[in-house]
């Protein structure tokens, strides 16, 4: 999942509305301007924050899908060992038969 885009999304569009309503309401330009620029700060802390949140719980998601990937490659291989020590006769690269001392 690509977070990079969060915070400038919803920044801007906060800004957007901000900025919306301040003219809406013929607040002067100054304090309009303050409004604006403390929406700004805030809502781009408030987006890094759902940005980091996303990001953590995307890395615990792809963490367990690769632990649960090693787990199974490890039971494959533990079976093809079983498999391997049971079989009492097996056959070589050249196709003769390997007998097992027991």
């Amino acid at each position: 999942m690509d977070t990079k885009k969060i915070p400038p999304i919803i920044t801007l569009t906060a800004a957007l509305v901000a900025s919306i309503v301040t003219f809406l309401f013929h607040y002067e330009l100054k304090d309009a301007l303050v409004i604006i620029l403390c929406v700004i700060v805030g809502f781009y802390i408030f987006s890094c924050m759902i940005k980091f949140l996303f990001d953590k719980m995307g890395m615990s998601a792809e963490a367990m899908a690769e632990k649960q990937k090693e787990e199974e490659k490890l039971k494959e291989e533990q079976k093809a060992l079983e498999e391997i020590s049971l079989d009492p006769q097996r056959e070589s690269q050249d196709g003769s038969v390997i007998e097992k001392d027991t």
